[in-house]
């Protein structure tokens, strides 16, 4: 099944430049994600109420071919691909206006038991038959990519988790690490620049109360790939990303 949206983005989906980028595509993506398996009564709530798990994603794909404003409608068709494992599955959704896609996002995801605390088969949330596309996204494929080590990084802020940026699982939401990251770069940087692909990879949750530090490098071998770490208050890594940025 893919469900196909025509919508106008709102003022919550654009940049400091009122351009839809990095932030606003991955908001919308996963709104998309959430009404998909809505559809077919797999909410999370739903998931755990009725198999004891929820849907976890663990890496996120983009790649934006270009920013666009909010004055007019987007069309987003999002789909859940078919397994080629027991446990990983992806989401997909393509962004296209007047017939040019404009961006692509992918994510990884998994049934994760809160119980036992541990990764479950896909098939203990039973998803209907038919459900799932053969239809890979534009994104492309997740990657292996290593991280910098913290040696070749430069320590850019600190961040100290609150309330607000908690989800209902009491850890700090996936769309807040999206935040941590963008932050690492100014407006005057945005002003002259773009990330056309970014991927996330998420290692280790973060939970209120928590400091957590915010690094980055760039990639020695590409002027325009930079590598980005949040690390917990102990010092593990929170996530790791990859951002490739290009002019406006």
């Amino acid at each position: 099944m893919i469900l196909r949206e025509d919508f106008l983005p709102s003022f919550r989906d654009s940049d400091r430049n009122g351009l839809i980028s990095l932030k606003g595509y991955l908001s919308c993506f996963l709104d998309a994600c959430t009404v998909l398996m809505n559809g077919i009564d797999r909410s999370n709530d739903e998931l755990f109420e009725k198999y004891g798990v929820n849907c976890i994603y663990t890496k996120y794909v983009v790649h934006i071919y270009r920013d666009i404003d909010i004055r007019s409608n987007i069309v987003s068709e999002t789909w859940l691909e078919k397994p080629k494992s027991q446990i990983l599955t992806y989401f997909s959704t393509d962004f296209s206006r007047d017939g040019e896609v404009v961006a692509s996002a992918r994510a990884e995801a998994c049934a994760f038991d809160r119980k036992k605390l541990k990764i479950d088969k896909l098939e203990r949330i039973d998803i209907p038959d038919g459900f799932m596309e053969s239809r890979k996204a534009m994104s492309g494929p997740v990657s292996k990519f290593k991280a910098l080590a913290q040696d070749d990084e430069m320590y850019v802020y600190s961040h100290k988790v609150r309330y607000t940026d908690l989800d209902s699982n009491e850890h700090m939401t996936n769309l807040k690490y999206v935040d941590l990251v963008i932050d690492v770069f100014d407006s005057s940087f945005y002003k002259e620049n773009m990330i056309s692909d970014f991927e996330i990879h998420f290692m280790n949750q973060c939970f209120e109360g928590e400091e957590v530090r915010i690094y980055k490098g760039k990639s020695s071998e590409d002027k325009n790939i930079y590598f980005v770490t949040v690390y917990k208050e102990n010092g593990n890594v929170a996530v790791k990303t990859k951002i490739r940025v290009s002019n406006r």
